[in-house]
């Protein structure tokens, strides 16, 4: 399968890594091929945290508490 109709309920939509805007209560289509990244959709006034990990070699170097 590679592709899928999303609903997307009240409030706009966002695609985490293309930017994509998805317009609140409709109805699209996604398409995502095996090879492609997993669409993760974030929701308007949606607050995610990330971190820089591409020079980390030991958990401990995170500075985390945990």
């Amino acid at each position: 399968m590679t592709t899928r109709t999303v609903y997307f309920p009240k409030l706009s939509w966002y695609d985490l890594q293309s930017g994509s805007l998805y317009k609140p209560e409709s109805l699209d289509i996604i398409e995502n091929r095996p090879d492609d990244y997993v669409p993760l959709f974030l929701r308007e006034g949606t607050t995610l945290f990330r971190q820089d990990v591409s020079n980390v070699t030991k958990t401990r170097e995170l500075n985390n508490r945990f």
